[in-house]
């Protein structure tokens, strides 16, 4: 997938799980939640042209 579009910053997304899951200092929850409000809202609309189109009977679910 991350071959797919280059608009998506994989090497960001990799970085930052890895410092959060191996806890690399102290995090700061501020700036994970400003991360969050700010940046997956733009993250999924880069992916969501990636991603198959639900079938019908779920899409109108």
């Amino acid at each position: 997938m991350q071959s797919e579009d280059r608009d998506i910053p994989w090497h960001l997304i990799i970085a930052q799980r890895n410092v959060i899951v191996h806890e690399y200092g102290e995090i700061k929850q501020d700036r994970i939640w400003a991360l969050a409000e700010k940046r997956i809202p733009e993250l999924i609309e880069l992916i969501k042209p990636l991603l198959p189109s639900l079938p019908p009977e779920i899409a109108e679910g």
